[in-house]
């Protein structure tokens, strides 16, 4: 992706928001995740991402789906 960020501030309706600085300083906002692509990519907040951008119907920078997920390589695999 040409970006990468944290999700941040996952909302009721299952939308989130990526907290980006190059989003931000280009955009003046963080950019809107939809619930479709937060499901389709099994995102859920506090996970780092590269991600694209696009503009969405309401001029706001909006996640495109594929994202890709970090991998903490130092997680126990096992979850214990």
């Amino acid at each position: 992706g040409d970006f990468e960020g944290v999700v941040t501030r996952v909302l009721a309706n299952g939308c989130a928001f990526v907290e980006c600085p190059e989003v931000k300083e280009q955009a003046g906002k963080d950019a809107y995740v939809h619930s479709a692509v937060m499901e389709q990519c099994s995102l859920a907040e506090g996970d780092r991402i590269a991600f694209m951008v696009h503009v969405n119907s309401s001029g706001s920078p909006q996640v495109s789906a594929p994202c890709w997920k970090f991998v903490d390589d130092k997680a126990d695999s096992w979850g214990g």
